[in-house]
């Protein structure tokens, strides 16, 4: 039969013995994932700054465009607000 006295003694024993494996493995993912995530990061940066590039050209354009759309309309727009009663 156990006793609770064994048990209790077994407990943290088992406990260190595992933080001990989850510390291992731990310090092995993280040496084994570090050069991975290095690497993804050397391939991405210049994606990433070619796809800024892109927004801040899209932005531009959509703004001129919203611009020239404003500038074409407003006469229409201002025609319509006179003929409306206040």
């Amino acid at each position: 039969m156990i006793r609770k006295e064994d048990i209790m003694t077994a407990v943290p024993e088992k406990a260190r013995q595992a933080a001990d494996q989850g510390a291992a493995a731990w310090e092995d993912v993280v040496e084994r994932v570090t050069p991975l995530l290095h690497t993804a990061a050397e391939r991405l940066t210049p994606v990433a700054e070619g796809v800024k590039v892109t927004a801040q050209d899209a932005k531009r354009h959509a703004a001129g465009f919203a611009a020239d759309t404003v500038e074409r309309l407003q006469p229409g727009v201002n025609q319509a607000l006179a003929k409306v009663a206040p």
